[in-house]
């Protein structure tokens, strides 16, 4: 997930420079990214909590042939999404909150970005078999590699080699240089192609991405691959989206918040949109790292789960929920003091850094909020209780949130939207804590057994299902 938050920020911070209305118009685009997303994020999930457990149960041989479905998912998922978007790009748009300005510039977006799902799909995928075996290293290459290619061909296929001079006297050295190099190997200028320029850049960066992880994955890992296993098993497709399937629907509940979002937005004009746009960006950027370490967490409270160490379990979710918080609080003092700058350093618009700077500022409240609540829907997740998860993560988008978005602007005007999710996200976290305290108190009484809401796993021997006791959370 955090891969493609960093697409879509290096994506606007060049996007930024041609108009609002272009940053508008990826904004409309956004919630259908969200839905790329949720599929990759479902799969990779499921894989994650489903091959953890396998390897702490000791069972190399199922946690291959869970690991080989990634091929299968990948190519179907993908090929899927883009017919989808070829196909149905102007109702989707509408759906998706689209003004009469900001449809052709998404459309124009929508129709070759989409091209990059089963490359997005296959990294997500694949990067949660990584961290299932305790990999961190080779994820965090494959997205340096996907980030770095799309922060190098943005600008160049957005502005063009002759265009970069937009950056300033740098730039335009770099443009003379690049002009000179493709001429060199009979070449013309690269064109500037605008919005069309950033959704090429990205699908080829995810491709490039795609082609370093598929090293990865079939050299020096702990999978074994055949061609069979390669083929789709639905007794472990069944299992694995017992857990991903709920954590897919989690991020599907976003895009219908940020569908929302562009819906009450409209009424307050397409800069409103754009500001939005320009701030969730932001904000993604910084949930990043939360997002990572909760990657991180899921295999060790699935390996533990597994293993029956649940000591270490809780161990791990405690230390993980303390630097989220860190993670947050820091996040939230910086933006306070440092809102506009950091937008003036994307966008040169000062109309729509006038209207950014506030939002943001509410806004980026609820990072700390949502980083705890993250680590603990994570654990529900690698211990396969997705749909205890999915309930907590509905009480706040569609409980809390989107009402919220529908009462607030009509008292406080557009500031009510901002105020809406720091609100929301305060709600879910008393929630969440109340299902924490209630889940411990049942454990700690021997009185419940932690089991995954899905099917039973055969292959799981009793005694990796016996009752947790935790230490203290």
């Amino acid at each position: 997930m955090f891969v493609q938050s960093l697409y879509n920020v290096v994506d606007t911070f060049w996007i930024a420079r041609l108009s609002a209305l272009a940053v508008g118009g990826l904004t409309i685009v956004f919630p259908l990214q969200m839905i790329f997303v949720a599929l990759g994020v479902g799969s990779g999930v499921g894989l994650n909590s489903y091959i953890s457990r396998r390897f702490g149960a000791k069972d190399p041989e199922a946690a291959s042939l869970a690991a080989a479905q990634v091929f299968f998912l990948a190519s179907f998922l993908g090929f899927a999404v883009i017919l989808a978007a070829r196909l149905l790009t102007d109702p989707v748009l509408s759906l998706f909150g689209a003004t009469s300005e900001l449809r052709p510039i998404a459309a124009s977006y929508l129709r070759l970005v989409c091209f990059g799902a089963p490359f997005l799909f296959f990294n997500m995928m694949a990067n949660n078999l990584f961290r299932a075996q305790g990999d961190a290293l080779r994820p965090m290459l494959v997205m340096l590699t996907g980030a770095v290619t799309n922060i190098i061909l943005d600008p160049l296929l957005i502005f063009g080699s002759d265009g970069l001079s937009i950056l300033g006297t740098h730039g335009a050295a770099v443009g003379v240089r690049v002009s000179w190099l493709l001429g060199a190997v009979g070449m013309g200028p690269i064109p500037a192609m605008g919005v069309e320029g950033a959704a090429i850049a990205t699908t080829f960066s995810q491709m490039l991405g795609s082609m370093v992880c598929l090293f990865f994955l079939l050299n020096r890992t702990s999978y074994t691959f055949t061609r069979r296993s390669m083929y789709p098993d639905l007794a472990v497709l069944v299992k694995v989206y017992a857990v991903g399937a709920p954590a897919a629907v989690m991020q599907l509940m976003m895009s219908l918040v940020i569908t929302v979002f562009n819906h009450v937005l409209g009424g307050f004009g397409n800069l409103a949109i754009a500001a939005f746009g320009l701030d969730f960006r932001i904000m993604s950027l910084f949930f990043m790292p939360v997002f990572g370490l909760s990657q991180g967490l899921m295999p060790i409270v699935g390996f533990n789960f597994g293993a029956k160490r649940y000591d270490r379990l809780w161990e791990a979710v405690r230390t993980a929920t303390f630097i989220a918080i860190g993670v947050g609080l820091l996040t939230v003092m910086a933006m306070q003091l440092l809102a506009r700058p950091v937008l003036v350093l994307i966008s040169n618009d000062d109309a729509l850094v006038d209207m950014a700077t506030p939002a943001l500022k509410l806004l980026i409240l609820s990072v700390p909020l949502v980083a705890i609540q993250v680590m603990w829907l994570i654990t529900y997740q690698a211990l396969g209780r997705g749909t205890t998860a999915l309930f907590l993560g509905a009480v706040r988008q569609i409980g809390l949130l989107i009402p919220l978005l529908l009462i607030l602007p009509g008292r406080f005007g557009v500031t009510g939207v901002w105020m809406a999710m720091p609100m929301a996200d305060l709600g879910g976290l008393l929630v969440m804590v109340y299902a924490i305290y209630t889940l411990k108190r049942e454990m700690g009484k021997g009185k419940d057994r932690v089991e995954p809401d899905g099917p039973s796993e055969d292959n799981v021997s009793d005694e990796s299902q016996e009752t947790l006791a935790p230490s203290e959370l």
